[in-house]
């Protein structure tokens, strides 16, 4: 089963079904207390914003059971498909010959968050329930964000103090 264009709020670049390919032990990822094993899929992805990749490990569905991250810094090129794929060989012996590339667009993984989030949207500064911390809904549907939220508060505490 193909995944949808973005898992956990990142566009789909590549995915395999780990199917014949062996799972050789060497993966050392820790969720809680629990080290990961085996999972029937993987998936490398990149953030929207093109920031970090990731290599999602998946249940059969494409829910993330474990994440590998890498980020760009300054100087320093975070790992490229190749590399992840060359890293996701470690664990999974002849998954080389499995990867597919996602045939979806940037355009397509944000139509489809936007398809996610709907109307979950802060009311005042139109940021998604994926962009801040907490999205809290009042009478009528209206939302407001903690990022909202603080920025009110401190307008507030600047205006008593001027006046």
């Amino acid at each position: 089963m193909k995944p949808p264009p973005l898992i956990s709020d990142a566009r789909v670049l590549e995915y395999a079904v780990t199917g014949e390919a062996v799972f050789t032990g060497a993966l050392v990822l820790y969720v809680g207390a629990e080290r990961l094993g085996a999972v029937p899929s993987l998936a490398i992805c990149e953030s929207l914003n093109g920031a970090e990749r990731f290599l999602f490990h998946c249940d059969e569905d494409w829910n993330v059971l474990g994440i590998q991250a890498w980020k760009n810094s300054e100087g320093v090129d975070m790992s490229s498909v190749e590399e992840i794929k060359s890293q996701a060989e470690k664990y999974y012996a002849g998954i080389s010959s499995r990867w597919v590339a996602h045939d979806d667009s940037p355009e397509d993984a944000r139509a489809y968050q936007a398809y996610l989030v709907g109307n979950h949207c802060c009311s005042f500064c139109n940021r998604t329930m994926y962009e801040v911390d907490s999205l809290v809904e009042g009478n009528g549907g209206s939302r407001i964000c903690n990022l909202c939220v603080t920025s009110f508060y401190e307008e507030m505490i600047a205006n008593q103090m001027r006046g």
